[in-house]
């Protein structure tokens, strides 16, 4: 996972130890947290997806439109918006890595932030294709 720290940005790497629990509480548990990476991998996927369909909405409407349209259709602000098209602007173009993306939406947020360096950006991406974050 991303986190900002005094301006930097810091991939931590989640660990449990399994060892003190039975076998079949720690089965149990580690297939849930499968799970929940599957849920979470859909979930940024989604978000790259509706950040796409919003840009495409943006580019056919006209100036002043947009605002509207999302505040009718969604109840969203221009925020809310722009925090979607970012992640899809930022990993979307990646589409061999968008079906292997590995990352919560928590930090595709952050990291797709117009202040994080790309160098920065592409660092994560690559620790978390390794295997050093969720």
């Amino acid at each position: 996972m991303a986190k900002q720290s005094k301006g930097k940005l810091v991939v931590v790497t989640p660990g449990f130890d399994y060892t003190p629990l039975g076998a079949e509480v720690a089965d149990q548990v580690r297939e849930a947290a499968e799970a929940i990476r599957q849920k979470i991998k859909r979930t940024t996927e989604d978000i790259i997806a509706i950040g796409q369909a919003l840009l495409a909405v943006k580019d056919v409407l006209e100036h002043g439109q947009f605002g509207q349209w999302l505040k009718a259709e969604f109840g969203w602000t221009d925020r809310t918006a722009r925090n979607f098209m970012a992640v899809a602007a930022a990993f979307g173009p990646k589409t061999e890595m968008s079906s292997e993306l590995q990352i919560d939406p928590t930090a595709a947020y952050l990291l797709a932030a117009p202040s994080v360096p790309e160098q920065a950006r592409e660092q994560a991406l690559e620790r978390t294709e390794a295997g050093g974050a969720h």
